[in-house]
């Protein structure tokens, strides 16, 4: 009798079982990619001069924003649990793969948009925060931009973030299956909390803004960047756990922890700033200066991470579930799967929408109608417009993010020879006959 062909089904199988793809972690990535660009898009602001980052919202709209921007750290838990085997390679070859995939597209990016800059700067002087200086095309060239260029780049923090940690992997990952692997989470949020008091007792300054600050500055962006890699840091480690399989210890109480955790936010955001007579009253988050910025995250916006993670898990049979469906899963795997893409350049492809409404003597249309009507219409109709853009320009670039650059790159010859000798070694290694007891 012939065999009866059966159509493959959708399973979801965790990393930490090493069975194939975590679907979870790919419903992680699909779904920050759409807070980013909402929350991006919903908060910045438009006026005749240009966009800029003061809120397009205030009040009760504006903390929704602020609150909903926790779920994009999902994205980072993720990155981390990706990472879990980055030691399994040389470090030598992990770290030149990583820095190509990275820095690649982000340097056709910068190339392009800073040629765009010198343009704006010539034709619209009035755009543009300062005169266009090669200090500024250094801080590119880093990449360690400002966020007041003309165009709306301060998106792109993300991107130092994630390169720290893409090198720092492995190391971390070392870390992890050390003895000190959970020590590592209380000594980070012991020193996040001492980052904390020291701004709200005043007792350390920072600006309001990093393209505020100036030569003399330096003590407060110190705190900031420090602040924010070590945040992160946290999270990113946490991804380790979920690879390890650490949350099957938790199921069945997935849902009680994540209200738990939900509770501190609010007690964190509530309670602790009304203790400090500082400059700024508490908002969503706590700690934020006036407008609603969330930089740098705090020990709120973790709990809020956490509280969202563990209600993501609560639900996650139905969530995978809707997430193999025919119309779903198409969009959550190009979203998952261009991820970097659209992190880059999805803001420009605000910048182009704007651009072309100004040009075409349309601004007042959406600044003044649509905004005087109601300002979530005019954020949803800046929004229509700008998708179609980011779909063509994420289609035109994501090619960039899967390329094997090494292969196109002369790298020196004892690195070559180096290389090969250690694929030739795991490919004896794997042909090795399994052992039979």
């Amino acid at each position: 009798m012939a065999a009866t062909e059966t159509k493959p089904q959708h399973v979801d199988t965790p990393l930490y079982e090493g069975r194939g793809e975590d679907r979870l972690l790919t419903v992680f990535r699909g779904i920050s990619m759409v807070l980013v660009v909402g929350v991006h898009i919903g908060w910045t602001q438009v006026t005749p001069k240009g966009t800029g980052s003061e809120p397009a919202f205030h009040g009760l709209v504006m903390d929704l924003l602020t609150w909903t921007i926790v779920w994009v750290s999902l994205f980072f838990v993720a990155s981390g649990a990706l990472m879990r085997n980055s030691d399994r390679i040389p470090y030598r070859v992990y770290l030149r793969d990583r820095l190509l995939r990275l820095l690649i597209p982000y340097y056709v990016f910068a190339l392009i948009v800073l040629s765009a800059e010198v343009f704006l700067w010539k034709a619209f002087p009035e755009s543009v925060c300062g005169n266009f200086s090669a200090k500024k095309a250094i801080t590119w060239v880093l990449p360690l931009h400002e966020d007041c260029l003309g165009l709306a780049q301060g998106p792109l923090w993300f991107l130092q973030v994630f390169l720290v940690f893409a090198i720092l992997a492995p190391f971390m990952v070392k870390l992890f299956d050390s003895k000190l692997r959970h020590w590592v989470i209380p000594a980070t949020l012991g020193l996040l909390g001492v980052f904390d008091y020291l701004w709200l007792s005043g007792a350390w300054e920072r600006p309001t803004t990093i393209g505020a600050a100036t030569a003399g500055d330096i003590g407060p962006i110190l705190w900031i960047v420090i602040h924010v890699h070590v945040f992160w840091f946290l999270v990113f480690y946490l991804g380790f756990y979920y690879a390890q399989g650490y949350t099957r210890r938790f199921e069945g109480r997935y849902l009680e922890i994540g209200l738990g955790l939900a509770a501190l936010t609010f007690l964190l955001v509530a309670g602790i700033p009304s203790l400090f007579d500082g400059p700024y009253g508490p908002r969503v988050f706590g700690y934020l200066w006036d407008g609603g910025n969330q930089f740098p995250p705090t020990l709120a916006w973790l709990s809020g991470t956490l509280a969202a993670s563990f209600i993501i898990l609560w639900a996650r049979k139905p969530i995978v579930t809707w997430s193999w469906r025919d119309r779903v899963s198409p969009v959550i795997e190009w979203l998952a799967r261009n991820s970097l893409t659209l992190l880059i350049w999805h803001m420009i492809a605000y910048e182009i929408a704007y651009w072309t409404v100004r040009l075409l003597g349309g601004l007042g249309f959406f600044e003044d109608t649509l905004r005087g009507f109601s300002p979530i219409v005019e954020r949803v109709a800046w929004l229509a417009l700008t998708v179609p853009l980011i779909v063509l320009i994420v289609n035109l670039f994501s090619p960039l993010e899967r390329v094997d650059w090494g292969r196109y790159l002369a790298w020196p010859s004892a690195w070559r020879r180096k290389d090969e000798g250690a694929a030739k070694a795991d490919a004896a290694e794997s042909a090795e006959p399994a052992e039979t007891g």
